[in-house]
């Protein structure tokens, strides 16, 4: 009986700590934040243009002039594939963004473009707005 106890109370403190952890409310301590919209991971064939959009959130009471870049230093690309920050247009890295106090800034996507070579490419999004800096990963598999 003594046994059954422990085990019930093990298994009570195990899922008080996963229902916990996964109840965390996003971080929105920061001045902005970066949101994906829909996967960021996606699958799909070889040769592939694929957009991977998002949200820029504003949480302070004031505008935001936010910096979009793309790293080459983080991006794990295979050879002839590559990222662009666009929304109607691609633009030139980094590309700067205005987001309006308490608002947001939304229609970009980073699109992956692949190539008949690789079958896995990993852009990481990086968004800086003085001091801070946000990032977000996208991931694009192809289809074997």
């Amino acid at each position: 009986m003594k046994k059954l106890f422990i085990l019930l109370a093990s298994v009570a403190v195990v899922l008080t700590l996963a229902l916990s952890v996964g109840c965390e409310k996003p971080d929105t301590e920061g001045d902005f934040n970066v949101e994906p919209v829909g996967d960021t991971i996606k699958q799909d064939t070889a040769g592939a243009s694929v957009n991977f959009e998002f949200v820029l959130k504003n949480n302070t009471d004031d505008n935001l002039t936010l910096s979009l870049d793309l790293p080459q230093d983080l991006q794990e690309l295979p050879t002839n594939w590559w990222g662009s920050i666009c929304d109607t247009l691609c633009y030139l890295l980094p590309h700067e963004v205005d987001v309006p106090a308490k608002g947001s800034h939304e229609g970009l996507h980073v699109d992956i473009q692949s190539d008949t070579l690789g079958t896995e490419g990993k852009v990481v999004l990086e968004v800086t707005g003085g001091e801070e800096v946000d990032s977000q990963t996208f991931i694009l598999r192809i289809e074997e």
